[in-house]
């Protein structure tokens, strides 16, 4: 399995042109587009997917796990890998975010 690089995509230039998605990040052409003031919740919300997910394969459950075939332990990990990049980006436009914000610009 490959793994394909997803972008992180901010748009609109303030809450109500970000609307047109329903505040949903949604992904077109390998870009994960995301409205503005969205990126904090999003990564609250991917980073206890990873940490859901990565708990099926330690402790208790990892025998489990171990009992999977090398496909489906392989893609968990690449499930994992994924949400962890996209975890990083999301980190990156919150820290942007909050730069514009203590500038007294509007993010």
């Amino acid at each position: 399995m490959s793994n394909k690089n997803v972008s992180i995509v901010q748009v609109g230039q303030d809450d109500s042109e970000s609307e047109f998605h329903k505040g949903v990040p949604f992904y077109t052409d390998s870009r994960l587009l995301v409205g503005r003031h969205e990126a904090s919740n999003l990564a609250d919300m991917r980073a206890s997917q990873l940490s859901a997910l990565l708990l099926l394969t330690i402790g208790d459950a990892a025998a489990s796990f171990r009992n999977y075939n090398d496909d489906v332990q392989e893609n968990v990990l690449w499930l994992a890998q994924g949400l962890a990049e996209e975890l990083k980006e999301l980190i990156s436009l919150v820290r942007e975010e909050g730069k514009q914000l203590t500038k007294g610009g509007a993010a």
